[in-house]
């Protein structure tokens, strides 16, 4: 029996000192190579990398091993990375006499079978411009959202299933689809509204998935999103859109689906150019995706979401208020509210 135990002691030190020395030299290639490689599917997902440590730190300890220490920088480097999201943050205050503008990203699913819920909830959310991905089959076929038409007069619709939809209590002054890479055809929106005398653009936005290079539709989804990963699509479409932002000579929100979790490398080149309302002023990791969007989805509904993939950005111009997270409303993604006030 002391055998069988000393075995398994030894079974469990080495396969913790192996997860620390598998952890830190992800980490060095993160910093060698970016998102390269298979580590853009890893860097999606780092903040998972380090949730075995509450294990394998502990069992080190009381084994009296000096990787240990390895163990003890780890954990630093975690409450570093990801501490700070759950902090409360300064948040600008409104003006009494200043309008401030309330915005919703919200990829709806254009299966979604929660209409009644999500008309419901918009209504009564208070937004002054919502910015819809994937819009519904039957608001597409309608061409705007009727029952939303007394609340939200300006509507600007891509009358395809699964398209782009903007809802705007302010009038539009101007209104486009366009592609930054010229390739895929009209995929993105932007409109300039009316903004109590200020010209204000908005753009909704929904990048391509980073996946499916390979499918192979008979294994789980995770396990085909991790074997076609493929960035690629995506951070072309990224490289297009940041100069487009960067000649915008308008205040402008930048709102939508972008397939691009924060903890990635390339999250850090759109942050370069323009405010991240959530990490700016909301608490908590903000993870938006995915959620089951059926009976027979393989997502359970007690799973939270994993990772962050929508977001409401800004130009300089703007000094968000607030920023958090929709409940859930019939699709596999979670809608974002930010709040601003112009400087």
């Amino acid at each position: 029996m002391q055998s069988m135990w000393r075995l398994l002691r030894g079974a469990v030190k080495w396969g913790a000192i192996s997860y620390l020395l598998a952890l830190a030299s992800y980490l060095l290639l993160r910093l060698m190579f970016g998102d390269r490689l298979v580590l853009g599917f890893l860097n999606s997902f780092a903040h998972l990398l380090f949730l075995p440590l509450i294990l394998a730190l502990p069992a080190l300890l009381l084994a009296r091993s000096r990787w240990s220490l390895l163990g003890i920088v780890l954990v630093l480097v975690a409450a570093l990375w990801f501490g700070p999201y759950f902090l409360p943050k300064a948040t600008a205050a409104a003006a009494t006499n200043t309008a401030t503008l309330k915005v919703i990203t919200f990829n709806m699913w254009g299966e979604n079978s929660h209409l009644a819920d999500l008309e419901s909830w918009l209504r009564n959310s208070n937004a002054d411009v919502i910015l819809i991905q994937e819009n519904h089959r039957l608001y597409a076929a309608e061409g705007s959202i009727k029952n939303l038409s007394d609340v939200y007069p300006y509507q600007f619709m891509q009358r395809w299933m699964y398209g782009n939809l903007i809802l705007s209590k302010y009038p539009f002054v101007e209104a486009k689809d366009f592609d930054p890479t010229n390739e895929h055809g009209y995929s993105q929106q932007r409109v300039v509204i009316d903004f109590n005398g200020e010209q204000i653009a908005i753009y909704n936005i929904h990048l391509s998935m980073p996946i499916w290079t390979v499918d192979i539709p008979q294994l789980p989804f995770s396990l085909r999103m991790a074997l076609g990963y493929n960035d690629s699509v995506r951070n072309n479409e990224i490289a297009h859109l940041i100069p487009i932002l960067q000649a915008e000579k308008l205040p402008f929100i930048v709102g939508g689906d972008f397939n691009m979790s924060d903890h990635s490398v390339t999250y850090q080149q759109l942050a370069n150019v323009v405010g991240d309302s959530f990490r700016e002023v909301g608490v908590g990791m903000g993870k938006s995706w995915p959620r089951p969007v059926s009976e027979t989805d393989a997502i359970p509904d007690w799973m939270p979401p994993i990772i962050r993939i929508d977001y409401i950005w800004h130009s300089p111009q703007w000094a968000p208020i607030n920023a958090e997270q929709g409940p859930y409303l019939g699709s596999d993604h979670l809608a974002v509210l930010a709040q601003f006030t112009l400087k």
